[in-house]
């Protein structure tokens, strides 16, 4: 039996990935490389500030690599991404990827 709380956050990812599916053209990801983090409480961190950005539909963050994978609708300022994390307490040791439009 699936968790109530583990129940709405499938919920959550299937509404963006619908999101993010409906919107064609204009949503982009971009992957950043995330260091310092090292538990949960961190990924909460770092996923509430980049959340707060205007445009920003997702944010999947692997505490295990520091991986950053962040969707929103239509192109971010880079600078705005990194002084989130900054916030968050963290720091971007590179963008992984170029952006990409799904």
């Amino acid at each position: 039996m699936t968790h109530p709380a583990g129940r709405r956050n499938q919920l959550k990812k299937i509404k963006k990935v619908k999101e993010v599916m409906d919107m064609g053209d204009t949503a982009t990801v971009s992957e950043y490389l995330v260091t310092g983090m090292v538990c949960q409480h961190c990924v909460s961190a770092v996923t509430h500030e980049l959340n707060a950005l205007e445009r920003v539909i997702d944010v999947q963050v692997d505490l295990a690599t520091g991986q950053v994978t962040v969707t929103s609708d239509g192109r971010l300022d880079d600078a705005e991404v990194r002084a989130a994390i900054d916030e968050a307490g963290y720091e971007v040791s590179a963008e992984t990827s170029p952006e990409t439009t799904a």
